[in-house]
């Protein structure tokens, strides 16, 4: 059963390597022929295309408003291939989306490649979609099983098979295991007539879509078993004596001595590369000893590697800390630069526009300043990051004098290193608005709260003050704030409640 299993999974990931390897080949072909289905000229594409993967049988385009600008080989509505199955690829990081439908008039399911041209403007967006015959793809010469009674299938998140004669329903908890596990999954189905079948489910990308290997299990009570326990049971018996002996042998002889090998394995595979066996291998076979002997010397070249290697990095993360403590310090020379600018200007606006520069290059500083801090180069730990730039902020901005509190909450997360300019710039625009808009002379509250949840990191700024001007909707901080949620690819939010004025991002999780 063992083999028979391990059969099945050589075979589906065999199968699942082909099914890739087609659609990355589909995707080349869509992203090279993009430019003449944006132009219109699908039929041109089509051809093309079909000389070299044969499994297309359609190319299609649409335009911004979701209106089919072409559609090769028969038109298709656009709600049956545009907006109830396609995902928004503005909203992911993914170049191509393959999902998987039924399409009438061609009267078979296809996988849809989908590829949107134009996001990075938002203008004059282009939707391209290649379909891929699940029916010619499955049952071409390729994925023939070379395993007597052995078969191949694609199953989508449904739970619908293609190009399977043995199975047409799949098991949902053999599903949901695979999916939940995205990874091979091994099942047992039983179809109506009480025929058994070793099935095996693998995913091709990501959860949506599986490759399924499946062949009749011959169960207990078969040949397999009936026949040698009547026929070969008696030298089955010796065999079984004769393998007890050499077992015994083979255990006294070299068995045992994989223990200590196994030791010296932990010991190197903790990083504990200076463990010698020492007399564990004295008396044993002389291939054995020469195999310790071998990996003690491996794992002294390991050592003396990994010594250079940590040394190597120790010097780059010293020399980019020294880069952004070098970077503060020049960040602080044109501060101060414009300091004395600011002093010898005499115009109140040219003043207080200076002030503003002065405090967008105080908030890169502090950002500098926190990297090179932090002993992890490629994170920033929010909690002292805010400290620093809140600290700052109070002070620059007089809010003291004014009888103004500024209170913050900020949740321990660690955020990329990338991130931590455009959230900064941000809370700084948000907290000058509300100083510049919000309070008259008797002052009032700023709250800066920021949380982790689930699915996102929420930035909330909230004043008790008048509210906004709603002239400061068009002004340069609004812009820049937007600019900023943009770049974080994050949700912008702003409005007033009971107690002021509030505006809000929410920060999608990033691995880090």
């Amino acid at each position: 059963m063992a083999e028979r299993r391990e059969e099945l999974i050589i075979l589906s990931d065999q199968a699942n390597d082909k099914v890739e390897q087609a659609i990355k080949s589909a995707e080349l072909l869509l992203y090279s022929f993009r430019d003449e289905i944006a132009e219109g000229r699908c039929d041109y594409a089509y051809n093309s295309i079909r000389e070299l993967l044969p499994f297309v049988v359609k190319i299609a385009s649409f335009d911004g408003d979701r209106n089919q600008s072409c559609s090769v080989p028969v038109d298709i509505e656009q709600t049956n291939l545009y907006t109830d199955n396609i995902k928004d690829n503005q909203s992911t990081d993914q170049l191509f989306y393959l999902n998987s439908m039924f399409i009438p008039a061609l009267e078979e399911w296809v996988f849809l490649l989908n590829h949107d041209v134009g996001i990075e403007d938002d203008t004059d967006i282009q939707h391209m979609v290649l379909g891929l015959s699940i029916t010619q793809l499955i049952t071409s010469e390729a994925f023939r099983s070379p395993y007597e009674g052995m078969e191949i299938a694609i199953v989508n998140d449904n739970g619908i098979v293609f190009g399977s004669q043995l199975n047409t329903e799949v098991d949902k908890d053999l599903l949901n295991r695979a999916q939940t596990k995205n990874d091979t999954v091994i099942g047992i189905y039983e179809d109506d007539s009480g025929q058994h079948y070793d099935r095996i489910l693998s995913p091709v990308r990501g959860q949506d879509i599986f490759m399924m290997s499946s062949r009749p299990s011959p169960g207990i009570l078969s040949e397999f078993t009936l026949r040698p326990a009547t026929v070969v049971g008696i030298p089955v018996m010796v065999f079984l004596v004769a393998l007890i002996a050499v077992w015994f042998a083979v255990d006294r002889s070299v068995l045992k001595w994989f223990r200590p090998l196994r030791r010296m394995a932990v010991a190197f595979a903790g990083g504990n590369y200076n463990y010698k066996a020492g007399n564990d291998f004295a008396k044993a076979p002389p291939e054995i000893q020469r195999l310790s002997t071998t990996l003690e010397r491996m794992a002294d070249r390991i050592g003396a590697r990994d010594k250079e290697l940590r040394k190597a990095i120790d010097t780059r993360d010293a020399a980019v800390k020294e880069i952004h403590h070098r970077v503060k310090n020049n960040l602080q020379i044109v501060t101060s630069f414009v300091s004395l600018q600011t002093r010898a200007v005499k115009d109140n606006e040219s003043k207080r526009v200076l002030s503003a520069v002065r405090h967008r290059i105080d908030a890169l500083s502090i950002v500098h300043q926190t990297l090179y801090r932090h002993e992890r180069l490629e994170t920033v730990h929010m909690q002292p990051f805010f400290d620093a730039l809140l600290y700052h902020l109070r002070d620059a901005l007089g809010m003291e004098e004014d009888n103004v509190a500024l209170i913050w909450n900020i949740d321990e997360v660690e955020r990329h290193s990338d991130d931590a300019i455009p959230i900064a710039l941000f809370v700084l625009e948000a907290v000058t608005n509300a100083m510049k808009y919000a309070f008259d002379i008797n002052g009032g509250t700023i709250w800066v709260d920021l949380k982790s949840t689930e699915k996102n990191i929420v930035l909330n700024i909230q004043d008790n003050g008048a509210g906004a001007d709603t002239k400061t909707s068009i002004g340069l901080g609004s812009k820049l704030m937007q600019a900023f949620a943009r770049q974080l690819r994050a949700n912008h939010q702003h409005g007033t409640n009971e107690k002021g004025y509030w505006v809000e991002l929410q920060i999608p999780h990033r691995k880090i």
